[in-house]
């Protein structure tokens, strides 16, 4: 398992930040993984959407069910298939979840963006370690930095 983890506190609380975190359409607001995103069907648990964006020099699409829906708190997702240039995408990951946390505290909150790839092959895990792993990194943290950035608004 893969695991990239970063934190974040913002001076806003709770709801003020899950109001720019549960609606799909507001992810490419802040999300660096996605440029646009939309609402397949459903709500809460099981709730299905697809975010669009650039792997690379490449067009993306992610379809993503939610697997974990605690209004305020957390709200997590797993990828059930994922396209560049339209076309399958290589299999670097058998499975791949992201969580958002919002754990309240003293002046606002902490905010956790967790990633989690099961590599698909030891040689596709080496990949994902190496290079892959780097990129999540800036891009959760930029993502952090750009949600702060929003909230202050």
């Amino acid at each position: 398992m893969i695991e990239v983890v970063r934190r974040r506190p913002v001076d806003e609380p709770p709801e003020q930040l899950w109001a720019l975190i549960e609606p799909v359409e507001r992810l490419p607001e802040w999300f660096g993984f996605a440029e646009r995103a939309e609402h397949l069907e459903g709500s809460g648990v099981g709730r299905r959407q697809r975010i669009h964006g650039r792997w690379g020099n490449k067009e993306s699409e992610v379809d993503q069910r939610v697997t974990r829906y605690e209004p305020g708190r957390v709200l997590e997702w797993v990828h059930e298939a994922e396209r560049l240039e339209g076309a399958p995408a290589p299999k670097f990951a058998r499975s791949t979840t992201l969580t958002i946390r919002l754990e309240p505290v003293a002046g606002g909150t902490v905010v956790s963006l967790e990633s989690r790839q099961e590599p698909a092959s030891i040689a596709r895990g080496l990949v994902l370690r190496t290079m892959g792993r780097r990129e999540v990194k800036r891009r959760l943290e930029s993502s952090l930095e750009r949600l702060a950035e929003l909230a202050r608004r």
